[in-house]
């Protein structure tokens, strides 16, 4: 008798667990998908920012203010060309190898 009682009260106990852990489960989950749809809001924010300064910037400058090379870019551009052509000249064969899934674009 003394163990049926226990078990029985056991078995709810249990039950009201269970219940619980589930409902929480279901904030947790709830949450995290609030959570994700939260980021993306702040997300399209940001962008819509980032691309109103950018236009800002792009009108300001106008359509023939291109942006300048930094010195740093112009040496190394420059220093590569020189590096290739010393390269070329040594060479006793160039071969042009193709992308074959764009051999027009190469």
């Amino acid at each position: 008798d003394d163990f049926i009682r226990r078990m029985t009260n056991t078995a709810e106990r249990l039950a009201e667990y269970n219940q619980r852990n589930l409902q929480s489960r279901r904030d947790v989950v709830k949450a995290k998908r609030m959570s994700s749809k939260q980021q993306m809001a702040d997300l399209a924010a940001a962008a819509g920012r980032s691309a109103a300064a950018y236009n800002a910037k792009a009108a300001a400058t106008g359509p023939d203010n291109r942006v300048q090379r930094s010195a740093h870019a112009v040496q190394t551009h420059r220093a590569f060309y020189k590096h290739l052509r010393k390269v070329v000249e040594a060479a006793d064969v160039i071969v042009e190898v193709l992308d074959a899934r764009d051999p027009l674009g190469c």
